[in-house]
């Protein structure tokens, strides 16, 4: 991916975010490995509490930085599936094509802006 790639995707990310701050989230997931982030960040993350949020009958876009295996995706649409939520759809900034998460999430509208 080149420089061009990479500054498209940071500004997509600042825009959405930016209209996403202009609606109230009913939750807000976090999730993360140690390595990736500095542990007290996880820890404080994952502790944020989704008590008395329902999602039964709610539609749910599911976004992600990196498509690669499809793991973290795939569990996160049936965590939201069991809860009642319906997945609209799943949409990514970087997608590792040779790595087939694709596969795991059939079924699923997704958006993808690179990939490589």
């Amino acid at each position: 991916m080149g420089a061009a790639s990479v500054t498209c995707a940071a500004e997509y990310i600042r825009t959405l975010t930016r209209w996403a701050d202009d609606f109230p989230a009913p939750a807000c997931v976090g999730s993360g490995r140690e390595g990736d982030v500095p542990v007290d960040i996880v820890a404080a993350v994952l502790e944020i509490p989704a008590s008395g949020v329902s999602l039964e009958g709610r539609r749910v876009l599911i976004g992600d930085d990196v498509l690669a295996t499809g793991g973290t995706l795939s569990a996160t649409a049936r965590l939201v599936e069991s809860a009642g939520g319906s997945v609209e759809g799943i949409a990514v900034v970087l997608e590792i094509e040779a790595l087939g998460g694709r596969s795991r999430i059939d079924g699923y509208p997704l958006t993808v802006l690179a990939a490589v």
